[in-house]
């Protein structure tokens, strides 16, 4: 079984090399998804799919709120949204609105 301080260094060895070919990436003026893709022999996608999420609750919630929040993130570019369910009742988060 590995130490527990091999384990530790193991994983600095593996953040610093993300964080030179993260450096690397910006000496070279290109994505940082890019540059880690083709270190591991890969071809970078020409388009990653990304979503927003949020949609948390709040004490001042309403649902002109979150249709603010979401087309904040409309504007951003984002298609796609992961929104949080479930910190109301059931029934209020079932209502349509």
């Amino acid at each position: 079984m590995k130490s527990p301080v091999g384990m530790v260094i193991g994983l600095g060895n593996r953040r610093a090399r993300i964080g030179l070919l993260d450096l690397n990436a910006k000496l070279s003026d290109e994505p940082a998804y890019a540059n880690i893709a083709r270190y591991f022999g890969c071809t970078p996608l020409p388009r990653v799919p990304t979503y927003a999420a949020g949609g948390y609750y709040y004490a001042e919630d309403s649902l002109g709120r979150l249709e603010s929040e979401l087309s904040s993130y409309i504007d951003q570019g984002f298609d796609a949204f992961k929104i949080k369910i479930g910190g109301a009742p059931l029934d209020q988060d079932l209502r349509p609105h």
